[in-house]
């Protein structure tokens, strides 16, 4: 029986981990988890499983009794042995705190939360390997490249997918007038409004390259991204001696249930017979990813080239444009504009800072007031 903390248990991922804990009663069992503002969820979870443990950081903590109750997310994730697995399913910032605490407390962490990699991942690394740490990583495109990496030897090259976006078939001049509903007006998935637009701006496959260096060890000029319209596959690699791929699925339960199964395998739509590299682009039609096209997938290479900050300037300065855009007060082209603004005027200004949290809160707030 494995004893799972779930942060954030009332969003996508969190919803899909309970559905697994529910089928399988026998193998897991929900120790302690931490909501936001959906009390009426968080009710519903305590009933149906019964945990000792519930968090949030807002006032709707108040409203849960007759159990052990906490407003810090730390005391959750050193709650209980080092047998624990901790689920991050937290979105933004919040969940960075969570990913080193879960880490120095020695429990096995199965991540969703992109923002602890891309804001922090020289510092989760470091602390990985101080604590000996376990990361398992939940995003389809990762998982995906787990399961790959751990079945081959003599890698060559990483490859992740990307659909190309609701703007896939817009020109550079067509951008000029696009409106909110034509960039969330994605043809392969329905997702959230800041997703969604990362998806067409490109910025969210930028993040899964910086995610893929952090949790892999890969430098950045083995990582790339091609498009495929039809989403047919999640991720492939170039061996020395051919191409091996990852079907993908709409099902997020099979990334999610590989990594609650850690440390055991089980493999999900891994292809069984090596291809070239050629014939994969050929059967699946597979495009080049151009920059010129979409300009921010070069984020990735600025925040690993520069490291330190830059992770931090890159997503908080995301976040708030993705914000203003979504509310038409700027154009969808003054997202990377501005973004690319920002990068060039903070590039060096934070280099004698250490790394810690404390100081990526205080980078943090310097950008937003930039922007805003």
């Amino acid at each position: 029986m494995k004893n799972i903390i779930l942060l954030g248990a009332t969003g996508s991922i969190g919803t899909q981990v309970l559905d697994i804990i529910e089928q399988n009663p026998n193998e897991y069992t929900l120790k302690a988890f931490s909501f936001g503002h959906n009390i009426k969820r968080a009710k519903e979870i305590i009933e149906k499983f019964k945990p000792e443990l519930v968090c949030s950081p807002f006032k709707e903590i108040d409203e849960i009794n007759d159990i052990q109750t906490t407003n810090d997310l730390k005391d959750v994730v050193w709650y209980g042995s080092n047998e624990y697995y901790v689920v991050n399913a937290l979105v933004g910032i919040c969940g960075l705190i969570p990913t080193i605490e879960t880490i120095k407390s020695r429990k096995v962490l199965l991540l969703a939360n992109k923002e602890s990699l891309v804001m922090a991942g020289e510092l989760v690394n470091s602390l990985k390997k101080e604590y000996d740490g376990v990361i398992v990583p939940i995003d389809s495109e990762h998982s995906a490249l787990y399961q790959l990496i751990i079945k081959n030897q003599n890698i060559k090259e990483l490859y992740i997918t990307a659909s190309g976006g609701a703007l896939r078939d817009f020109s550079r001049e067509q951008l000029k007038s696009v409106n909110v509903n034509d960039a969330l007006n994605h043809p392969n998935w329905k997702m959230g409004s800041k997703i969604t637009i990362d998806s067409a701006t490109m910025m969210n496959k930028a993040f899964e390259i910086i995610e893929a260096h952090y949790l892999f060890d890969f430098p950045i000029e083995k990582i790339h991204a091609v498009i495929d319209r039809k989403s047919k596959i999640h991720a492939f690699l170039e061996l020395e001696d051919g191409v091996v791929y990852h079907m993908a699925e709409n099902d997020m339960h099979l990334p999610i249930k590989y990594a609650l199964e850690y440390p055991n395998s089980i493999d999900f739509n891994l292809s069984n017979e090596l291809t070239t590299l050629e014939q994969l682009k050929e059967n699946f039609k597979l495009e080049k990813l151009s920059s010129d096209r979409f300009p921010l997938i070069k984020a990735a290479e600025y925040v690993l080239n520069n490291k330190h900050f830059s992770g931090v300037i890159v997503t908080t300065a995301n976040d708030i444009l993705v914000d203003k855009f979504l509310k038409q007060e700027i154009s969808f082209l003054d997202i990377e504009e501005k973004l690319f603004e920002i990068m060039n005027k903070y590039q060096n200004s934070f280099k004698d800072l250490e790394l810690n949290i404390e100081n990526i809160l205080k980078v943090q707030e310097i950008i937003r007031k930039e922007i805003r």
